[in-house]
């Protein structure tokens, strides 16, 4: 999205239920709740990441749809298949030897990370430099790494706390549910 667009902007959308009420929290609601820390934790780490972003609040879907026909200004949609085909290694090769994790062998050129990507995933919590370029020589395309399942993970990775951490990340459904 950030190559298609110019701006970088974060929807926030409320539920229709907090629409009467005096003091809108949406998701924020609740501060000392577990999934209160996790949102702002997440979207602390999103403005970090992104400082120049743009975040609007939207009280319905309707108005989120009338916001993004304004906001796009006639501009053409992405084309969701390029974007999800981007891979790890769209940048090209450098020479060295390296060997990545113990089950591939040594190899005499190493490529280069896409920088792109390689940003974006550092950002996951507790993962480090070498931690991130592991996992994007073991997955070729960033939906490779973000639909595989515990055990290819766990296999991939070689430490079951660190892998059920990832897909426990992944699959964390962050719509609101009401309860």
């Amino acid at each position: 999205m950030l190559r298609h667009y110019s701006r970088c902007i974060l929807l926030i959308e409320s539920s229709e239920k907090f629409k009467h009420r005096k003091v809108n929290g949406g998701p924020f609601q609740g501060e000392l709740s577990r999934r209160g820390r996790e949102t702002r934790q997440l979207l602390t780490m999103l403005i970090r990441v992104n400082p120049k972003m743009s975040t609007i609040w939207s009280s319905s879907p309707r108005v989120s749809a009338e916001l993004f026909e304004e906001i796009k200004l006639d501009q053409p949609n992405p084309d969701v298949n390029a974007a999800v085909a981007i891979r790890s290694h769209d940048v090209g090769t450098i020479e060295a030897d390296t060997t990545i994790s113990s089950q591939a062998p040594a190899t005499t050129s190493k490529e280069k990370l896409n920088p792109i990507i390689k940003k974006q995933l550092s950002t996951l919590p507790n993962l480090l430099e070498g931690d991130v370029k592991k996992l994007m020589s073991c997955f070729k395309t960033p939906q490779d790494l973000f639909i595989s399942d515990l055990s290819e993970l766990s296999d991939t990775w070689g430490n079951p706390v660190t892998a059920t951490s990832l897909h426990t990340f992944f699959n964390t459904d962050f719509r609101f549910s009401a309860r």
